[in-house]
């Protein structure tokens, strides 16, 4: 029944939503908008993913609380249409836009059926179970896969620009000096490139290398000063920029087109107005990485892109990738092996084959993390990752015995 249920509250979840979506933004000097278009402007697959995530909860607390699944789902579409015409009407510096209210709605009602449906998702019967497992595993199996395609380096069709120091509207500007900035072999001009050919060839190139010279400036206070990019079809392709933690690499990633993050790392180095640097950054389809070279010493920084590494492409654009980095692939390592551990367990209670079944589940992280990264580009996971899947699975399979466990002693 819903009464045995979390009882969530959903003023608290309206609460924080109110308070995410709901904050003044600063003025743009765009006229308000309300966009009805679902599709216009290309894909907005992070944004969408956000709306939908965002939403969850409230349905969730809501058919806890004991509303109905009808209901949870009118009061989360009839709440986004609220906000959606503040943001028009009201908030400065918003806009509002009908697909987010489509896909606040859909986060909303997918949040209240895995509720209004918890017992079947943690306590499910032996074929159910075999049922999650083998669709969690085909799952896993498209993640990867994704991630290994949306990971490339990718150089869009159009001319080749050199930037140095450029006057970019949304971002502050590079007050240092540029001494000299390559691509491979190439010297890199603040213009459009004379020789096309070549340089998408090193653009292209298994890792694409480049380098800059430069005095530094004064660190931004926020945002990134961009130092040298080379541009292609107005988009940046590979660029180096100063920040105020730092240097920042970005590099387009074949997810940049579907709406996804770019690869951003950013290497902490103390940086004063004036002094010399080299920052020398490698992208290439196993690993990115930047190293600086200051008069205090050299710094570096690498990013292996692993199967675990698939969670840098949901970040937000404002947050890049740090030395951190490891954890995050920990941790999303962890939560991928969980449902697998989870229903493989739960499928072995009261088999006659529960070491088929183990084996079966071992031959798929190994065919999952293991045969198709190497298949499709990606680079080995090291010991911490496939460490990090073991013990997701594992995880998964004791919280299955302890569920099976309770339910027994309840009855």
């Amino acid at each position: 029944m819903i009464d045995r249920h979390p009882q969530w509250p959903p003023a608290l979840v309206l609460t924080l939503i109110a308070i995410a979506t709901l904050w003044p933004q600063a003025e743009t000097g765009q006229p308000r908008l309300f966009i009805w278009c679902l599709t216009c402007n290309g894909p907005h697959t992070l944004d969408v993913l956000y709306n939908v995530v965002g939403f969850l909860p409230l349905g969730a607390a809501l058919v806890s609380s004991g509303w109905s699944l009808g209901a949870a789902v009118a009061i989360g579409a009839g709440s986004s249409a609220l906000i959606e015409l503040l943001q028009y009407a009201v908030i400065p510096g918003r806009y509002a836009e009908l697909r987010d209210v489509v896909a606040n709605t859909i986060g909303c009602a997918t949040g209240a059926l895995l509720i209004h449906r918890l017992r079947v998702w943690l306590r499910p019967s032996g074929s159910i179970a075999r049922a999650c497992l083998v669709a969690w595993m085909f799952a896993l199996a498209a993640i990867v896969i994704a991630t290994a395609w949306w990971l490339r380096p990718d150089v869009p069709a159009g001319d080749i620009f050199g930037q140095r120091s450029p006057v970019r509207d949304w971002a502050p500007r590079f007050t240092g000096t540029i001494e000299d900035v390559r691509l491979g072999p190439l010297t890199v001009p603040n213009d459009r490139v004379a020789d096309q050919a070549s340089f998408r060839t090193e653009l292209e190139r298994d890792p694409a290398v480049l380098v800059v010279k430069a005095r530094s400036g004064a660190p931004p206070h926020d945002g990134h000063a961009a130092m040298a990019a080379l541009v292609a079809s107005v988009d940046d392709v590979l660029g180096i920029s100063q920040t105020h933690r730092g240097v920042l690499l970005g590099v387009r990633s074949s997810g940049t087109p579907h709406g996804l993050q770019n690869l951003r790392l950013e290497l902490p180095v103390a940086l004063r107005a004036g002094d010399e640097l080299q920052a020398s950054s490698e992208a290439g389809r196993k690993a990115i990485a930047l190293r600086v070279r200051t008069p205090a010493g050299e710094h570096s920084l690498m990013l292996r892109l692993t199967a675990g590494a698939g969670w840098i492409l949901l970040l937000p654009n404002e947050l890049p990738v740090g030395p951190w980095f490891p954890l995050g692939s920990t941790l999303w390592l962890i939560a991928l092996a969980l449902p697998l551990g989870f229903y493989a367990q739960a499928s072995s209670a009261g088999a006659r084959t529960p070491l088929i079944l183990g084996a079966i589940v071992i031959a798929g992280l190994a065919i999952i993390f293991g045969w198709l990264p190497r298949r499709f580009g990606l680079a080995e996971m090291n010991a911490v990752e496939w460490l990090a899947a073991v013990l997701g699975s594992a995880l998964g399979a004791w919280l299955a015995r302890l569920t099976t466990s309770r339910n027994r002693s309840r009855v």
